[in-house]
Formats: C-alpha cells, sequence, structure tokens
C-alpha cells in the first residue's frame, strides 16, 4: 500500500507521571493540553555511522551503526498560558490580582494636577476581561517632557491617592507635558515566570493526522506515538508592527519507551488504518 503524506499533525500532550504544572495538578495518563492549530509538523530521525577503512583508495569495510535520535517538531500558530510554560520551562500561576505597569503622556491642565484617566482606559484591561484599576499602587513619577520630547525634571509622588482621575502633582505647571509612570492593581490573570532552573516534564505524546492512499484517494487514519519526549526550552517571540504573527515552535527529544500495551521499549510507533 503507497500513501501520500501531507497533512498536519493535531497532537496531544499526556502527563508521563503525576506532575503540576503551576497551581493544576495532573495525574499519570491525564491529557495535559491539545494542539489543534498547528502550521507544520515533522518527524525526523538521525543516527551515527564510523566505519573501519583500510586498503589502496581507503574504502569503507566494515560499518557499526548507533546513537539514534529522533525528533518531532510542530509549529503552531497560537500560544496559551500552559502550551508557553510548557515551551519556555516555565511556572504559571493564575493570579485574582496583580500590579501592572502603566505610563502615558499627560498635559497639565491645572497646576499640580493631572488627569490620568485615560492611563488606565489605554492599557485596555477591561477591553481584556480584567477589572481597570482605579488607583496607583506605591510610587507614581510625573517626569516633564521637553519640547523634543526628551525627558526633563522628575517629580516623585509617594502619595498618588484615592483615584487614577486626579493625580496631585506638586509643582506640575498648567500647559506642561508629563510622562506618568506607575502602577495599578488589575484582577484576574495569569503569570507566566521563567526560572533559571525550571524545565518542560516528560509527556506520553500522540498525534493524529490522515495518509492518503494512492489506490483509491481515501485519507487514512495515521497516529504517531512517542512514548516519552520532552520539549526543548528555546523558544523565539517575534513581535513587530507588521508582517505575519508570531508562530510558535516546539522541538521534542524522543526517548525509548512503551507504547500503551507494547512489551518493547520504542522511540516512535506509527500506526496506519487500512
Amino acid at each position: 500500500m503507497k500513501y501520500g503524506v501531507r497533512e498536519v499533525v493535531d497532537i496531544v500532550f499526556k502527563a508521563k507521571a503525576d506532575m503540576k504544572l503551576g497551581n493544576m495538578s495532573f495525574k499519570k495518563g491525564q491529557p495535559v493540553i491539545v494542539f489543534d492549530s498547528a502550521k507544520t509538523s515533522s518527524l525526523e530521525g538521525d543516527s551515527t555511522e564510523v566505519f573501519a577503512q583500510g586498503g589502496k583508495g581507503n574504502p569503507k569495510r566494515v560499518s557499526w551503526s548507533g546513537e539514534k535520535s529522533l525528533t518531532f517538531t510542530f509549529e503552531d500558530a497560537l500560544i496559551t498560558p500552559i502550551s508557553a510554560a510548557i515551551l519556555m520551562g516555565a511556572n504559571i500561576a493564575t493570579k485574582s490580582t496583580f500590579e501592572q505597569h502603566v505610563y502615558r503622556e499627560v498635559v497639565c491642565s491645572t497646576t499640580d494636577t493631572l488627569d490620568c484617566s485615560g492611563l488606565v482606559a489605554d492599557a485596555n484591561f477591561t477591553k481584556a476581561g480584567a477589572e481597570a484599576a482605579t488607583k496607583f499602587t506605591g510610587t507614581v513619577w510625573a517626569t516633564k517632557l521637553d519640547d523634543d520630547g526628551s525627558l526633563g525634571t522628575a517629580i516623585e509622588v509617594t502619595d498618588p491617592g484615592s483615584s487614577v482621575n486626579a493625580l496631585t502633582v506638586t509643582g506640575a505647571v498648567e500647559g506642561n507635558r508629563y510622562l506618568v509612570d506607575g502602577y495599578v492593581d488589575v484582577t484576574s490573570g495569569t503569570s507566566i515566570s521563567i526560572e533559571p532552573n525550571k524545565f518542560s516534564d516528560y509527556f506520553y505524546v500522540e498525534g493524529n493526522t490522515f495518509w492518503r492512499r494512492e489506490s483509491d484517494g481515501v485519507d487514512a487514519p495515521a497516529q504517531i506515538t512517542l512514548p516519552k519526549a520532552k520539549v526543548q526550552s528555546k523558544f523565539t517571540l517575534s513581535m513587530n508592527n507588521s508582517g505575519d504573527p508570531s508562530t510558535f515552535t516546539f522541538t521534542m527529544n524522543a526517548m525509548p519507551d512503551y507504547v500503551n500495551g507494547a512489551t518493547k521499549k520504542t522511540l516512535c510507533q506509527i500506526d496506519v488504518l487500512d
């Protein structure tokens, strides 16, 4: 039977052992995440080979093969906090409140007072589903902007008051422009913390795709199983003001283990239904 292979793979990561990801717990065999928005996927094998060589012309006479390796790579169009944590080898935590940095250029309309209401609105908290803060937390800096946009004299505001709508800045001059920089409390969000000594766990990986039969053009279901795989903690987040959005590349190293029901360890098993 001959097949054509092109269709991208949908992938499920299952916990290889009982594990925690942030404040979430998963039991062995439990699905951790489903990837159904991959753009590309590839399975690549490699090995090393050395030779005994000798005689006239130094021909190869005997070979030794070893160090077989297999990597499975896919490029996802979208990212989630869980997939980001797996890719980056990071911790994730859902928080009910956390500090968010905000800054904005404000024109002083009343001496010693800056209206910073637009500062929170511009940050898009409400549109994103978070509850917007109504006051600053901690120290706020109001720095005068010179005519060329460079930073001038800074005024430290240690008591920003109870509302972002009226920030008292002693010394602020009517008509001057100021860069206001501070922090506000925002409700609901997820923090992804990339720590130097944290890396991805092992996963049982199953990928589902189709191989098209040459004889009748039927798409036969095909399943790729990596019984033990570990995601490399290598990533790039590309952020640009034009062009295509960033994609997220997951590269896994396969290691020998038992596919469910098998009695022999394998790096990978491919099952095609006919």
